[in-house]
């Protein structure tokens, strides 16, 4: 539901068996969902000034007053870093007339420092406080926020354990329509992937639609424009076997999971074919029309 189904394309096709073939490939898609352990707020400072002495001084002073915020929300001093972006000289035209013509130079009026502040925080909540904080100081422009997860080799372990099942039991099932795995060989692979909600944020426009009463009265109707937002999007669970934590109600990190194993039938061993060697015989017509064998020794 919402108003996000206006612009949605739903696909309803039906689900259909390939074609039969003699190899097999076994496909499980997992997804775990994980709340991050922590994030790094990222925000740019600007400030012009007239000498660099002065532009320095001003930002600085801006900045200091919120790290000293930052540290009274429970913060520490390592938790908050100042990364120096850009510092160029500001410029203005000055028209210079002369008898018959006139000459637009720039000339250096000033200096801008740009700064980016990266506060790092465990708590979602203390976000906002980080904000108004900001607000408070003329600090406007928030860049971005980056989420972190904790032990990625156990998130991985998981996902892995939970694929290993799906795989097994997709086997019982070939299993159970008379496939027998013992002649084929295998081969396998694997891929993985972790989508943040900096990844997973969608435009937004808002719908609605003309008052009846205005239409009615053949009033002129004058079009609002209608503000573009975003919303979290994330990664639709249909195309997975299996999903860890599927319940959100606030943005996560989403690992993913892809593993292919592939059955191909072992090739026929040749029959082995014994060789008879085929032994001469000799014999010998005696006087009395008998006939003797031989004793011969051949050598091979």
């Amino acid at each position: 539901m919402g108003n996000q189904n206006y612009v949605a394309t739903n696909s309803r096709a039906h689900a259909r068996a390939i074609q039969p073939s003699p190899h097999v490939t076994l496909e499980v898609n997992a997804m775990m969902n994980v709340k991050a352990s922590s994030y790094t707020a990222v925000f740019n400072v600007t400030q012009v000034g007239e000498t660099s002495e002065s532009t320095n001084s001003l930002i600085n002073s801006r900045i200091q007053k919120i790290v000293s915020g930052a540290l009274e929300l429970g913060l520490d001093q390592e938790d908050i870093h100042v990364d120096m972006i850009s510092f160029v000289p500001v410029y203005e035209v000055e028209v210079e007339k002369k008898l018959f013509s006139k000459t637009y130079n720039e000339v250096p009026k000033g200096f801008e420092i740009q700064k980016n502040i990266h506060i790092n925080y465990r708590k979602h909540g203390i976000l906002d406080h980080i904000i108004t904080l900001c607000a408070d100081n003329e600090i406007y422009d928030l860049v971005k926020v980056d989420y972190f997860v904790d032990d990625l080799e156990s998130v991985y372990d998981s996902l892995q354990q939970a694929a290993l099942r799906v795989v097994e039991s997709k086997k019982a099932f070939y299993q159970a329509v008379g496939m027998d795995f013992e002649q084929f060989n295998m081969i396998f692979s694997e891929k993985r992937a972790a989508i943040t909600p900096h990844d997973a944020y969608s435009n937004y426009q808002a719908f609605s639609s003309y008052s009846l009463d205005a239409v009615k009265q053949k009033q002129g109707l004058k079009e609002v424009k209608k503000k573009t937002s975003l919303f979290y999007n994330p990664i639709s669970y249909k195309n997975f076997d299996v999903v860890i934590n599927p319940e959100i109600n606030e943005p996560v990190v989403q690992f993913t999971l892809n593993v292919k194993v592939h059955y191909s039938p072992k090739p026929q061993q040749p029959k082995v074919r014994e060789v008879v060697k085929e032994k001469n015989r000799y014999f010998m017509l005696m006087e009395d029309g008998n006939m003797k064998e031989l004793k011969v020794e051949c050598e091979d």
